[in-house]
């Protein structure tokens, strides 16, 4: 399976992890944007900047929390999946 797969199967997979939560989903495919999948309920906005292996460069971390500082009402997420388990994990971009 190619990495792009790989990658656009994981989009795929937080969309569903938020629409199950009650999220309206929008999924940046292929778009190489800030925010690879946003998540929106009720005013709150939750951009998502996803890898397969938890690495960010510091140029990709600082544009992304850029964004998320530039919207005071947003929440930013990297999101990774670990390895061994192929579970979700998420942390806070502004921690």
């Amino acid at each position: 399976m190619s990495q792009y797969k790989r990658g656009a199967d994981f989009e795929r997979r937080v969309a569903l992890y938020y629409g199950s939560l009650g999220f309206d989903v929008i999924r940046a495919a292929g778009s190489h944007g800030l925010s690879d999948v946003t998540a929106f309920l009720h005013g709150i906005i939750v951009f998502n900047s996803l890898r397969l292996n938890n690495y960010w460069s510091p140029a990709e971390r600082e544009a992304f929390e850029a964004l998320v500082k530039r919207h005071p009402t947003a929440i930013g997420k990297y999101v990774w999946r670990e390895k061994e388990t192929n579970k979700i994990l998420f942390k806070d971009a502004l921690e």
